[in-house]
């Protein structure tokens, strides 16, 4: 059986915990901020629109809860 294996995600650095959804991933990063990837249909990506991205961007963050 075939094992999924890690791999780099270029423009991401300093991630410390990484989610993935339908066709979309998202990375929690070490100082707080929030980078998605993936297809943004209906704004999944939290970047203020309904673009696609190949490569982590930035989403936008009103409140951080801790």
């Amino acid at each position: 059986k075939t094992q999924p294996k890690p791999v780099q995600v270029k423009g991401l650095t300093g991630a410390v915990s990484v989610a993935g959804a339908y066709k979309h991933a998202c990375a929690l990063l070490k100082g707080g901020g929030v980078k998605c990837w993936g297809y943004g249909s209906l704004g999944t990506l939290g970047a203020g629109n309904t673009k696609h991205s190949y490569v982590p961007a930035t989403v936008l963050v009103r409140t951080v809860v801790k």
